[in-house]
């Protein structure tokens, strides 16, 4: 069970998985830094040392191991934004994101470029 993408829905934050989906009180901030805590760091340890080293000035990917790195699609604090795995990416077409699972999230071309080419520098 593989995780592929958190966002919000209504009054929760759905964590979808592969082939399942959890539903949670918490806000995705929340939920990333539970998982950085689970690899002994925090979403904010993680968001200031990615920052700094690779010159990420906004919308900052977070890696927290080597199955898990969440890119935001939007600003981190708007209520529309989902982090997306990008170890769980199938394919990119025309601004939508195609997830392993086969759910498609919908993201400006602009940007999913500059977060693949982010994504692609952090984990290699």
């Amino acid at each position: 069970m593989k995780l592929e993408c958190i966002y919000r829905e209504l009054d929760y934050t759905v964590v979808q998985y592969s082939d399942d989906f959890t539903k949670s009180r918490n806000v995705p901030i929340t939920i990333i830094n539970q998982l950085c805590i689970e690899n002994l760091s925090t979403y904010e340890g993680r968001r200031v040392a990615i920052k700094k080293k690779f010159n990420i000035k906004t919308m900052t990917p977070i890696y927290v191991n080597d199955e898990v790195l969440l890119f935001p699609i939007k600003g981190v604090k708007e209520y529309e934004n989902v982090w997306v795995n990008y170890h769980e990416i199938r394919s990119v077409n025309d601004g939508f994101i195609v997830l392993n699972s086969g759910k498609t999230v919908y993201c400006e071309p602009s940007v999913i470029k500059r977060q693949l080419k982010n994504c692609f520098e952090i984990a290699f």
